[in-house]
C-alpha cells in the first residue's frame, strides 16, 4: 500500500477512527524517536500561548510566596 492508498483509506474512516490512527502514528513516532514531519519544533504553540504558559509556570514555581508591595515601593506614579 502506497502513501496515496493509505491516505484514501484513512479518509474513508469515521472521524473518531481517523483520530485513533493519528494517535497511533504519533505514538510510534515518539517510541522510535522519529520526528513528525508536520510537527513544529516548538509543538503546536503560538507565541501568545507559549508566553501565557511560561508566565503561568513561573508563577506556579513561586508557590505560595507572598509578595507585598506598598506605595513606597513605586518609583513613578501616574
Amino acid at each position: 500500500m502506497g502513501h496515496l492508498d493509505l491516505i484514501r483509506t484513512l479518509q474513508t474512516l469515521p472521524p473518531d477512527k481517523q483520530a485513533e490512527v493519528v494517535d497511533f502514528v504519533e505514538y510510534l513516532a515518539a517510541r522510535f524517536a522519529i520526528p513528525a514531519a508536520s510537527q513544529h519544533p516548538h509543538g503546536d504553540w503560538d507565541e501568545a500561548s507559549f508566553a501565557e504558559f511560561a508566565i503561568a509556570q513561573a508563577a506556579s514555581a513561586m508557590g505560595s510566596e507572598s509578595v507585598s508591595y506598598s506605595l513606597a515601593d513605586l518609583k513613578e506614579r501616574w
